[in-house]
């Protein structure tokens, strides 16, 4: 018997599961390249981090979330 893993409040709220099913993850993965975020306020700073968090978890690699020069 496995005994019960504890969670973080951030995991229950978040849980981003991995994505199981090779073929699904590989769609995900060529179909969201990047994302691109036209502030460089605080929040927009978490939301990147987050966007980078989520990826990482649920594709197993970090896609690129950046803002634009200039």
């Amino acid at each position: 018997m496995r005994p019960a893993g504890a969670e973080t409040g951030y995991d229950l709220w978040l849980r981003y599961a991995p994505v199981e099913n090779a073929q699904r993850r590989a769609e995900y993965r060529s179909a969201f390249r990047s994302i691109v975020i036209h502030s460089e306020t605080p929040t927009a700073q978490v939301i990147v981090v987050e966007l980078e968090r989520a990826s990482r978890h649920l594709l197993g690699s970090s896609r690129a979330v950046r803002a634009p020069s200039g």
